[in-house]
């Protein structure tokens, strides 16, 4: 396939047709019997505008391929410069026998099928024209979506005899999906390429992928960050959440630990000052604090990420100047801590200081890393005192007697368990972080009972498919549990990299590289963000966070 994509990105490019060789697995093939030809779609881009989409068909492959590309040749924009180009060959085709009308339900596996509305494809959309036009709301035909994929067809179909048909025919097929630019040719599935052989030079790529694109578009000049993007409709949500703006910056400034980048610190640091902009003075116990406040609310994982930030900043750069406001924020923190280490507040309306019975574990866990980075920076041991404390809550009393199969899994606790013990050992701190990890181990899925997509994730709590976020963060406290374990078991230690890879392989896919941008507005903010779900392209910061939080953990120890 590598050659044949080579021809038809060069013939693309230089608008001149070269001969076509088709691979061996593609000369004997047959059309699919319910449309009796053969139907790809040609998707070409540069790096600023929607792509392209041409419909080619014919007798053969090669007439198809022909077709489409002398179509561009023909009636493409002479001033483009091709820098991307995807195929889609049409497969299996079935006619679905319950749609009748555009008020009919129906059932797609997004990114997988493709719809059509007449057996000659006239009017069709491919898998990701699906997917990134978002052509299914509802599980109902989106009627305004489709106007404008076909705006984005050099060859428009018509879709207003959809709206006047009494009874409509609908078909859904899929496709075999291949994708080439300047450098190279990539075979893939549901739109995104498959990592099961990755190695460092992969992990510094996507690293810097999402550093030189998503980290500098996500912040803008006030310093806030874009939280929830909608690439199909090219819309930034207006909700917020300022928890998860305190992680990006720490997953920004690890990145930046790791490959520096002069722009990309100057983002962080607006983004840090927007974050100390939130931060409102409290007393507490007679004592001045700092809590963060968002829409008259603090949390006390609010405290405690924007801690792990500053300290990050701080650690990074040398520059002590917010140690005052981590000390503030964490005395809040620990004149909220009970005698037997939890923590009484973990949300509060700031007005009235009305307490929530919410309650977080992952709360306590970041407010005892948060505890532990500050210690190294003032070397004030009543942090460590109070992280220890808390540590001991949620091992020996909230998690007392667990088993591998239904202990509690918190990566931030992992944060917190492997930082501290440097400083405070503890072998039940210790026994619980390797509970976690065999747990993990048993979990992931591995092996031919399940889908090539899936190898590496771990079972959801909700739906069906794996999910990057879920994933990301069991990676975030693999990491953690390895670097526990590297020096004094090296044969789980192994077990433990082994699977802390293969789910950071699955997290590669989900992030959005080229071959899926190429359909979006804003390429700029969405190259190298990562999605959630496979079925829905939602770019939230803490999307990203995590998945690079975990992509940085692994390349420190490739």
């Amino acid at each position: 396939m590598n050659n044949l994509m080579r021809t038809i990105f060069n013939s693309v490019s230089n608008r001149v047709l070269s001969p076509i060789t088709l691979p061996e697995k593609w000369k004997n093939i047959s059309a699919d019997k319910l449309i009796k030809q053969f139907v790809i779609y040609l998707a070409i881009a540069d790096d600023t505008k929607r792509a392209k989409v041409i419909i080619g068909k014919g007798s053969d492959i090669q007439e198809a391929i022909t077709s489409a590309i002398n179509n561009w040749i023909k009636l493409g924009d002479q001033s483009l410069k091709v820098k991307h180009v995807k195929v889609d060959l049409v497969k299996k085709v079935r006619i679905m026998k319950r749609f009748g009308n555009l008020k009919s339900k129906l059932t797609i596996d997004t990114g997988i099928d493709g719809l059509a509305f007449d057996k000659d494809f006239a009017l069709s959309f491919s898998p990701q024209e699906v997917e990134a036009y978002k052509l299914v709301k509802d599980r109902k035909i989106n009627l305004e979506r489709i106007a404008f994929a076909i705006n984005n067809q050099l060859i428009p179909g018509d879709s207003a005899s959809l709206q006047t048909q009494k009874h409509l025919k609908l078909y859904k097929f899929t496709t075999e999906s291949f994708y080439a630019n300047e450098k190279e040719e990539v075979c893939l599935v549901r739109g995104h390429r498959i990592f099961n052989k990755l190695t460092r030079g992969d992990l510094e790529e996507a690293i810097k992928l999402t550093q030189k694109n998503y980290f500098i578009k996500v912040i803008n000049k006030k310093g806030k960050q874009k939280y929830s993007y909608l690439p199909h409709i090219d819309l930034n949500e207006k909700r917020y959440n300022i928890l998860r703006h305190a992680g990006t910056i720490y997953s920004i400034l690890e990145s930046i630990e790791l490959f520096h980048s002069d722009s990309l610190l100057k983002k962080s640091q607006l983004s840090l000052e927007f974050l100390i902009r939130k931060m409102e003075k409290r007393e507490i116990n007679g004592k001045d604090t700092l809590v963060l406040v968002e829409r008259d609310v603090l949390k006390l994982g609010g405290n405690a990420l924007a801690i792990v930030a500053l300290a990050k900043y701080t650690s990074l750069t040398s520059d002590k100047q917010y140690i005052p406001v981590m000390q503030k924020l964490a005395t809040w923190i620990k004149e909220t801590q009970a005698d037997n280490g939890d923590f009484m507040i973990h949300k509060q309306t700031y007005s009235n200081e009305k307490i929530f019975s919410f309650r977080s574990d992952f709360y306590t866990g970041e407010a005892i890393l948060a505890l532990v980075r500050l210690y190294e920076l003032d070397n004030n041991e009543m942090w460590l005192d109070a992280a220890e404390k808390a540590t001991d809550f949620l091992v020996n009393n909230k998690n007392k007697n667990a088993t591998e199969e239904n202990v509690h899994f918190d990566h931030w606790l992992l944060y917190g368990i492997n930082n501290l013990t440097r400083y405070r050992p503890n072998d039940s701190f210790f026994a619980h972080a390797m509970l976690i990890g065999k747990s993990l181990i048993k979990k992931q899925y591995i092996g031919d009972k399940y889908p090539e997509e899936w190898q590496g994730g771990f079972p959801p709590e909700v739906g069906k498919y794996p999910k990057s976020v879920p994933v990301a963060c069991r990676s975030e406290g693999l990491a953690n549990i390895y670097n526990m374990i590297k020096d004094k078991d090296s044969e789980f230690a192994k077990e433990i990299k082994q699977t802390f890879r293969l789910a950071v392989e699955f997290q590669m896919q989900m992030q959005l590289r080229d071959e899926k941008v190429m359909y979006f507005e804003n390429k700029k903010l969405t190259l190298g963000a990562f999605h959630n779900k496979f079925k829905d392209i939602e770019l939230r910061n803490d999307f990203t966070q995590h998945n690079i939080s975990s992509l940085v953990a692994l390349y420190k120890y490739l």
